[in-house]
This record gives structure tokens, sequence and C-alpha cells, in this order.
């Protein structure tokens, strides 16, 4: 019935478009147009697809995946316009291996959708399991710009950037454990880097590569990098049991909670000739416990008693129990970090320190994580602001960063340099050193000094921020080297501490007017002029800015800088911006004899004022 009633729409449609071919008969009626009315076979593929996709779907429960894709393709056979049948095969195909065949079905989803997370969660999941980190971490990016809330994608993001930073320190201990101390001078003079000896190239790579061994995979993939990971793996192997020796793993850095346990144990090579052969995996997880001494059991075991008296906040009794894990086993630097945990939070600040500078000594002599010693940097620096001893602080979270950089270090870093640089002006006021910088400047203006009394004047001015004459009196001293846009910057900060200071716009207008702003040298002693009328200096200043303005008219010539100058300013702007002031000014074009009727008007008198005054008209 569904469908001899969609095929008599459509042939309804048919009618109309027959007679006229615009389909108004239809869309006045607010129905589809032919074009668009599903047919009855679109509509039974659609159904096929719904029940091949709920057959997918069950075998995906039973994680029967060759199955569940089998009837997702048939599910897109049938329908492949549906971005979901798509998303659910690129699910089965990652939990059967097939990544790039996931990666391909997750982006024809979000071709379809691109507003569809679950898109974008499929394909970063299938790139991470490919340890193409930083492609997923660019799709969970390009998910989240679509979709900024979806906290999926949110998760995903940090569980990959996580990712992305075990890789990076992971790859840092790898080089520090190939090139780092000595190592790179051994291998520079190797026999088989002889011809990259006299390479400027190869010796500053050497230089830097030996400072910093990080710093390697600037040159990994040159012909002489690539011959020093071959020279340096060579000679770890002989240091560990001959050149057929394997290279150890590794040792596993402790945990960055505090309150977990690690353990690094030693590797063990073979001297036999003849290859060992593979142990399964859960004998040679016992093995691993196995070598752990009952020292290091027993200093584990003290330190997680510590963790939980530490939580308890019981603070003297965890510190013992950290005492004792440290005399168990003085190479881990975590029961170090612990200890001065403690320490901190019992206010022992000074102590606290002292264990994270040990904790950090032990951790560079054992190869510990740069993660933790950064942790005992921050430590340190938390232990320094709550001395108040910003500075310390500043420079112990600057070394955690070094270290390995965290997004909240730098913030601590830069609140931390900010109230520093707060706290260090205000302990520089002093209103009676500031009068005695303005005397020597004064002594110094007198004499014809004017750099030194500039110098001079700036003191008083750290020394008192809040004292207008200070900024009157440099804004003086800087017309004597002709410094006008440092003079005017003081004028303005003159004026908005105390804007009824007369004598700073004769200073001001001065200014203006050698710099030809005319329009502003006459604002500036207009308003002194208000403020003192008996002003003699403003005076002179305003009747020299009209005369300068006058002799600019009748000349004839126009200043083009100048003009320049002035249609940038954004004053000037703002004027001619102005309906009434276009119109005046169209109508000028026409006849220049309307300027004296545009004068006459109050309302445009000031603002033809200000554009005659800055050579624009």
């Amino acid at each position: 019935v569904q469908a001899a009633t969609i095929a008599n729409e459509r042939d309804n449609c048919n009618h109309v478009k027959k007679k006229n071919n615009n389909h108004t008969g239809q869309k006045k009626q607010g129905k589809l147009c032919c074009d668009t009315y599903p047919t009855p076979q679109d509509m039974a593929d659609k159904e096929k697809a719904e029940a091949e996709k709920a057959l997918g779907n069950e075998a995906l429960k039973a994680n029967d995946f060759p199955k569940a894709i089998e009837h997702y393709t048939k599910a897109i056979d049938a329908d492949p316009s549906n971005h979901v049948y798509y998303s659910n095969r690129a699910a089965a195909y990652t939990n059967c291996g097939l990544l790039d065949q996931a990666v391909s079905d997750a982006d024809k989803a979000i071709e379809i959708k691109p507003d569809w997370a679950r898109g974008y969660s499929r394909k970063g999941a299938a790139l991470s399991r490919q340890q193409k980190i930083m492609e997923a971490l660019e799709c969970y990016q390009s998910g989240l710009e679509k979709c900024p809330n979806d906290k999926g994608l949110l998760q995903a993001l940090q569980t990959v950037q996580q990712q992305a930073m075990q890789a990076q320190r992971q790859q840092m201990e790898l080089f520090e454990t190939l090139f780092g101390g000595s190592q790179m001078d051994k291998i520079a003079e190797h026999p088989k880097l002889k011809e990259f000896q006299k390479d400027p190239e190869f010796q500053k790579a050497v230089n830097e590569i030996g400072n910093k061994p990080a710093s390697f995979a600037k040159y990994g993939n040159t012909a002489f990098g690539q011959r020093m990971i071959e020279v340096a793996v060579e000679m770890m192997q002989s240091g560990f049991g001959g050149a057929g020796a394997a290279s150890p793993p590794p040792a596993s850095a402790s945990s960055e909670s505090e309150g977990s346990s690690s353990s690094s144990p030693s590797a063990s090579s073979s001297t036999s000739a003849a290859p060992a052969k593979e142990e399964p995996k859960k004998k040679e997880e016992e093995e691993v416990v196995e070598e752990l001494s009952e020292e290091r059991k027993q200093a584990l075991a003290a330190k997680e008693e510590g963790n939980g008296l530490y939580k308890q906040r019981k603070f003297d009794e965890a510190i013992a129990c950290y005492d004792k894990a440290i005399e168990l086993d003085p190479t881990d630097m975590t029961f170090l970090t612990n200890r001065a945990a403690a320490k901190y939070e019992d206010a022992r600040y000074d102590e606290c320190i002292e264990d994270c500078e040990k904790a950090i000594e032990v951790g560079r002599q054992n190869r510990a994580a740069f993660a933790l010693i950064s942790k005992a940097f921050c430590r340190i620096g938390k232990a320094y602001t709550k001395q108040e001893k910003l500075g310390e602080a500043i420079e112990a979270y600057e070394r955690a960063q070094q270290e390995s950089k965290s997004r909240e270090t730098a913030k601590i870093i830069r609140q931390l340099t900010a109230e520093k640089n707060k706290r260090d002006r205000e302990a520089y006021l002093s209103p009676e050193k500031a009068l005695e910088a303005k005397e020597r400047g004064n002594k110094h203006f007198t004499e014809k000094r004017f750099k030194e009394a500039i110098e001079e004047y700036t003191e008083a001015i750290k020394r008192d921020p809040t004292n207008h004459v200070y900024y009157s009196n440099r804004a003086t001293a800087y017309t004597k080297v002709m410094a006008w846009p440092q003079c005017l910057a003081d004028c303005e900060k003159c004026i908005e501490i105390k804007p009824d200071f007369a004598k700073i716009y004769a200073r001001k207008g001065n200014a203006h007017l050698i710099m030809k702003q005319n329009d502003k040298a006459l604002e500036a002693f207009r308003e002194g002029m208000r403020l003192d009328p008996a002003n003699g200096e403003m005076k002179q200043g305003y009747e020299r800015t009209m005369m300068a303005i006058q002799q600019a008219r009748m000349s004839g010539q126009v200043d083009e800088e100048a003009r320049a100058r002035a249609l940038a300013d954004p004053e000037i702007q703002a004027v001619l911006r102005e309906p009434e002031v276009q119109s005046a000014l169209q109508e000028l074009q026409r006849d220049p004899r309307a300027l004296g009727r545009v004068m006459q008007n109050p309302a445009l008198a000031t603002k033809f004022e200000k554009l005659l005054a800055a050579g624009v008209v």
C-alpha cells in the first residue's frame, strides 16, 4: 500500500512536470518533487541495509569480527550513503587488526557526516593502534573543531597526548643511553666515522649531541647520523657480552605517581654461542619478579606504608618509613621525593628542598625518567614559593621545564614572574628618593646636561609613578633632545594623572606644532588657555599655530607628508566619516565659496577647523 501511494504521488508530480517545467504544483502543496521521492526499490534497499546492520551488531557483540564485517559490507552495498555502516565496519576492522581498512572506512564516515564525533573516534583509534600518534592527535583535534563538547574525543585526545609525551621521553632516554656522558667522544673517533671527521657539519653535530643527546633527532636522517646509530649500538652491544649480544632494554623508570611502586631489574645477557630459546611470557615475568632482592622488596613495602601514612597526614611516621626505604635502596629517587613531599606538608621547606636536590642527583646517576626529575624541580619551586623566594622558585620551575615541558608549569612561571615584577616595583617605590632624583635632574637640566636629566627624571618616575610633575619635567627635557614622540607620551601621562595641570598643555602644543600636527596643537593650546587664560606661553603658542595654518593656506602648496599623516590619524578619519561632513565636502567641491556658509554652522565649524588645521581641506 505504501509503495502504491508513493508511486501515485510520483505520477502526479510527473504530470505537473509535463504541464510546466517548474515543479510549482507540488512545491506549493509542500510535497517532495518526483526527483526526491524514494522509490520502492530505495525503501527496500534501506530496509535490507538496516537488517544487515543489526546482524553485524550481533556479530560484533559476539566478537565474531569477520562475520560482522561481512554484514556491514552488505549494508553498505544496499545503502552506501549511511555513515553509520562505515563507522561500524571500521570498528570491526580495527578489532581484526585490519587497520588501513579501518582508517579508510572512518574517512568515508567523516566525508558523509563531518560533524559526527564517532567517525573521528574510529579513525583515531585505528591510527593509535598503528602507532601513528601524531596523525591520531591531528584526527582528534579535527574532531573537536567540529564537536567541541564531545567527552569521548576529549578523553581520547588526552590519552594520545600522554602517549606522544611518553614516546618523546623514551626517545630522549634512548639518545641519552646511546650518546650521553663521554660516549659521544668515543663514537666520533670510531674508524667507521673517519670519512666524516673533516666535515664541519659532522663536527657541529658531535658537539651539539655531546652537550645535549636529544638533539640527535635533527641529524638522524643524515648519512653520518645513521652511521652514528650503527656505531653506538655496536659499542653498547660490545659492552654487554660481546658483539653478538643483544642490547639490554633500558631500566624502567619509576612511576610519576607518588603512591605507586616500581622496580628496575637489570637485564641479563647470554654468553652462550647458541641463540637462547624464547621463554614463555609467564615464565619471563616470573624471572623478573625473582630478580628483586630482599632489600628492594622491603624498600618498596616501606614506601607503600609511608604513602598510607602520608595520606592520613601522619607526616613524621611517613618520613620514618621513607627513611627506611632510602636506607634499603638508595638508588630510587622516588623515595627521596616522597620524603620531600611529607616535609613540605609539614612546613619544613629547607629540608624539602634539600631532599629534592638529593633526589635529582640520585635520579641522574641512575637514569631516572625526565618527568620524575622535572617533578623534583617543581617541588623545589613550591617550597621556595612558600618561603616567598619568588626568584629562586621561578628558576626551579624553569629547570623543570628543561627536563619535561608542561603547560601547567609554564602557567605557574608566568604567574610567579608577574607577581615578582609587581613586588619588585612596589619595593622600589620611595617618594623621598623620587624627590631626590628630581632635584638631581633639575640640576642637570640647568647645566644643559639633558641626557643625564632624562635619566634622573626616569628614576624619579620609577620611585613614584603617580607624581605628574616628574612626567612634565621629563617631557621638557625630551624637547631639548628633539625626542618629540617621547615628549608627547609623557604629556599624555601627565594629563592622565592631573588633567587640570595647565603647563603641560603648552609643552604638548609645542611638540605637535613642531611635528606639523597643527590641528592637535590648536586643541592643546585652546585647552591650556581654558585652564589658565592668563598664561602668556599658551597664547603665543596658539598664535603661532594659527599663523602656521594661515601660511599653509595662503601658499597654495600642499604638504603631502603632513596631509598623509593627518589622514592616517584616527580622529581625522572619524571626522571624515561623518555624513554631514561628507555632504559639506561634496558641496565645497562644487562651490568653494560655500566654505563661509559651512563655517557659520556651529556643528560643522569646529570639525572643519580641525580639518583645515590638519591640512586635509
